[in-house]
């Protein structure tokens, strides 16, 4: 499996590739576009400007150059849930300027961007976003009119559930991705209209009480698990996280790590590592820590999974296990 991080700054990008990241994603969100939208109406689920986001071509030139160098491919997010149909001709004109200098692959979240860029003759690859809501079969079925490169599963997606449907599909969308570190996100990303910007802190560190409606209702089993989130939430610090000078702590927001074998034998191509807008040393940190697991993974045969899950949790985890915690990715396994 290939291992996708963020890239925030270009300048990050040989160091995160000597770490050992397979491949990128990042945000591009030029001037024109900040003129007429402002971060509010960010191109790509992160208004920080700045820290989250590349602004101008010329740095977009200088990454492309980057790639020839060291064949390390980045891919463009325009992943935010919806966007205003009048922007779509900007849109497309910011997608074809990338195209120009030699980027061929975006991340899209909304379904009608994605046909008005298929309707106007755009060929690259599109790979549909973790903010778009890719729960069932049925799902991914309606996606393949559209020539999907990778799909990209949501946060909460079981490992049954990710394993049928790469299974019905598989020589239909060539591409699977899977969250596995960071960001424990209490919402699916389709669902959720707050902001993650420079000046508020993001309301997934926001105190938060989730209760029953009906005290005896038994269905959903797996969603209660999230109930317990109010007790974590209402003892966070509203900071806005990841700060200069925090000390890293590897997976203390939430990860899979250990279900990493689980996830090969689905069918998933790719593992993100959650982070646009984290400082370089953070990064660095999480590639590292996770090629060590996937090396770890290696030595272990399909039926040792149980045994390579303790490894992770001794080495890595001091012996606790996220579970514990309500921020483990795939519970219900």
């Amino acid at each position: 499996m290939k291992l996708l991080s963020p890239l925030s700054n270009v300048e990050d990008y040989e160091s995160l590739v000597e770490a050992g990241a397979d491949e990128f994603y990042c945000g591009y969100m030029p001037y024109r576009w900040l003129s007429k939208r402002g971060v509010q109406g960010s191109l790509n689920r992160r208004e920080y400007v700045g820290m989250a986001n590349t602004c101008t071509l010329s740095s977009m030139k200088i990454l492309r150059r980057k790639i020839e160098d060291f064949h390390i491919p980045v891919k463009i997010t325009l992943n935010s849930i919806t966007y205003d149909p009048m922007d779509y001709p900007l849109i497309l004109n910011i997608v074809q300027e990338l195209l120009d200098i030699g980027f061929d692959t975006f991340i899209i979240a909304d379904l009608g961007l994605l046909f008005y860029l298929k309707e106007q003759g755009v060929r690259c690859n599109f790979h549909i976003s973790g903010e778009f809501p890719v729960l069932n079969s049925e799902t991914i079925d309606f996606l393949t009119a559209f020539d999907i490169q990778r799909i990209i599963f949501p946060r909460k997606m079981s490992i049954v559930d990710i394993t049928s449907c790469i299974q019905k599909f598989r020589d239909k969308v060539p591409e699977y991705e899977a969250f596995v570190l960071n960001e424990s996100c209490l919402y699916i990303g389709a669902f959720c209209n707050t902001l993650h910007c420079d000046e508020l802190v993001s309301f997934c560190f926001a105190p938060t009480r989730i209760n029953k409606m009906h005290l005896d209702h038994k269905e959903f089993k797996q969603e209660y698990r999230f109930l317990s989130l109010s007790n974590l939430y209402d003892n966070q610090i509203l900071s806005g996280g990841h700060e200069k000078g925090e000390a890293y702590s590897f997976a203390e927001h939430g990860c899979g790590v250990c279900f990493v074998k689980e996830l090969e034998a689905a069918g998933i191509t790719s593992l993100k590592i959650v982070g646009r807008g984290r400082s370089r040393e953070f990064l660095l940190n999480d590639i590292q820590n996770m090629k060590a697991i996937l090396a770890l993974a290696d030595t272990f045969d399909d039926h040792q999974r149980t045994a390579f899950q303790q490894q992770v949790k001794e080495r890595f985890f001091h012996g606790r296990c996220l579970k514990s915690t309500h921020l483990c990715y795939y519970p219900q396994n």
